[in-house]
């Protein structure tokens, strides 16, 4: 193979990259501002678009590989493909949550994956050292999991840190965390405990300035729930005094406890088929967890 002939495939699938990313990015802006009104109305064109569009770069470069006149274009492209997908995740691994590459970056990365690609694929060598380099692009994407779980892990316990708010955590029976979502900006931790198929929501929140039990005891915990996702009318109802600075309200036929620690207001409110026992016990059962702690429990 002549290695201008392969280099060929770096150009769509530079252009394919850097395509895809823009979409990436415009699809994530466009889902951040949807507040939803019916169901499927945040699903754009872009979604199907970027499920199938990595398929179709690597088709079209096959395709231009062939034309060419490369030399084994199916493994140049396929090797194009793992050390495209490589370093991209190597970069994804160090950020928290799913963030796209820049479009310059993408484009980058593309074209330095199918580069190498081509190049492995097409240099004379040993098929034992070919099939060593093969397997050197795919350790990117074996290790991925563990070292994105790591940095997640990471993030955590950083935006844990930030909120200001104590990390309460209730002990009760077999309830053990399984979501936990951190705001810093907003002032708000929301935990989902499970016992099998029974959900317990656990929302802390900086205690609202207008607080005043019995009379105004603060928004709904369906309305803190959703806060960020759908707005909701702000609600401000009454309670009744349960103990020292805890409060019981019934929302929608279900108990709700408020609980105040210090400047932080909790709320401790059921999922369906859970017990009310289950619920009192969790309200009495707060503990308060360190950043890293709280993150260990996520697993």
């Amino acid at each position: 193979m002549t290695e201008p002939r392969g280099v060929a495939a770096v150009v769509p699938a530079t252009i394919g990259g850097a395509v895809l990313a823009g979409l990436w990015r415009a699809e994530l802006t466009f889902q951040a501002g949807c507040r939803p009104e019916t169901i499927g109305a945040c699903l754009s064109w872009r979604i199907p678009v970027l499920l199938l569009g990595p398929v179709v770069v690597a088709v079209g470069s096959w395709l231009v590989l062939r034309a060419a006149g490369a030399a084994r274009p199916l493994l140049a492209t396929s090797l194009g493909v793992l050390a495209t997908a490589g370093v991209t995740l190597l970069h994804q691994a160090g950020r928290s949550g799913w963030n796209p590459p820049s479009v310059l970056l993408a484009a980058l990365f593309a074209a330095f994956g199918f580069t190498v690609g081509v190049v492995v694929a097409g240099l004379r060598m040993p098929v034992a050292l070919r099939a060593a380099l093969a397997v050197l692009l795919a350790v990117p994407v074996v290790l991925f999991p563990t070292i994105k779980e790591s940095g997640t892990r990471d993030g955590r316990v950083e935006n844990f840190a930030r909120l200001g708010l104590p990390l309460l955590v209730p002990e009760v029976g077999a309830y053990r965390v399984v979501a936990a979502r951190a705001d810093p900006a907003g002032g708000q931790l929301s935990l989902v405990l499970a016992d099998g198929p029974r959900r317990l929501s656990v929302d802390t929140i900086r205690v609202p300035p207008d607080f005043a039990p019995p009379q105004r005891c603060g928004p709904s915990a369906v309305e803190v729930s959703l806060r960020g996702t759908v707005s909701l009318p702000p609600s401000n109802g009454p309670c009744q005094r349960f103990a020292a600075d805890h409060w019981l309200r019934t929302e929608n036929g279900h108990p709700v406890h408020l609980l105040r620690r210090g400047d932080a207001l909790v709320l401790v409110s059921p999922g369906v088929d859970v017990p009310d026992r289950d619920v009192a016990a969790a309200a009495g059962q707060l503990v308060e967890v360190s950043p890293r702690e709280l993150a260990a429990l996520l697993g």
